[in-house]
């Protein structure tokens, strides 16, 4: 098979070199003509801000030439040019949040499923446990699932706080870019804020208490107990119910009634909170 039948069979399966020669602004075939690396621009906690794509030396002069971006023998790539269908799930899991209405009545109503979950004895001691285990892991999510909704709504639905988060947020001090790429970088800020968020592990309550108050400018409540409760449900998921101690997790019906109260009570003042910022505009009950 010849050289540029092998290549035209290669260009139609390289999904990954088709899309980096697509955002350098060359051709397949002259990206074929270089020899290069894929670099991770990560922060300490491992976020991927891009990917840099870093050229051999024996790069081809007029490939150089054309080039877009080019700084030295590396340019930066948006990190969703090489996640392919990946960066399709942000908008799927955007789009799925962003049709979810009323996200108050819908945590009362899971919350209150699980507890009726909770009275239920299904005769055998260890299906009961098992239960006891799924009930409080699903108050768990439905806590994070409340504020993740919650938090992706109010701030893209507003400019005023969409801007507060660009701006409090660590992610986007620590990102660089040269002054020719702001309009770009200006162009793809609601995407990028959008990835963000959809990233963010929302029962990290330390870090979501922040991104609240920063973005939204209101008092956050006291996370003391739910973190407490944060820690059981990682003991329930990775380390089979047990603590650092090989402890084992007992789930009574009333542990499982306080936890519900706990995180109850914390939406309940979040929900508090919001409604009485004012100057958000904001109708939480259209939500």
């Amino acid at each position: 098979m010849g050289y540029w039948k092998q290549l035209s069979i290669d260009s139609y399966e390289d999904e990954e070199g088709n899309a980096i020669a697509e955002a350098l602004g060359i051709s397949y075939y002259d990206l074929r003509r270089t020899t290069y690396q894929i670099e991770e621009n990560t922060s300490e906690d491992g976020y991927i801000y891009n990917y840099r794509i870093v050229f051999t030396s024996d790069i081809p002069k007029d490939v150089l030439g054309k080039i877009q971006g080019l700084s030295g023998n590396s340019v930066d790539i948006d990190k969703e040019i090489l996640m392919g269908d990946y960066a399709e799930n942000y908008d799927y899991e955007f789009e799925a949040i962003s049709s979810n209405i009323k996200l108050s009545d819908n945590f009362d109503h899971e919350i209150d499923n699980l507890e009726k979950l909770n009275e239920v004895d299904l005769g055998d001691e260890e299906l009961n446990t098992i239960l006891k285990r799924q009930i409080y892991i699903g108050v768990i999510g439905s806590m994070e699932t409340f504020l993740s909704e919650t938090f992706i709504k109010l701030t893209l639905n507003n400019p005023d706080t969409l801007q507060k988060f660009v701006k409090t947020h660590p992610e986007f001090a620590n990102r660089r870019f040269d002054l020719k790429d702001v309009f770009e970088a200006h162009k793809n800020i609601q995407q990028t804020a959008k990835s963000i968020m959809l990233d963010t592990i929302y029962h990290n309550l330390p870090t979501v208490r922040l991104m609240y108050m920063s973005t939204f400018e209101i008092k956050f409540p006291s996370i003391k107990e739910a973190v407490k409760c944060i820690m059981v449900r990682h003991d329930l998921v990775h380390r089979n119910g047990k603590t650092k101690e090989e402890v084992t997790h007992v789930l009574s019906t009333e542990t499982i009634g306080n936890t519900i109260g706990t995180v109850r009570e914390l939406i309940k003042e979040l929900v508090s909170e919001i409604e009485n910022k004012n100057d958000l505009d904001i109708d939480f009950t259209g939500l």
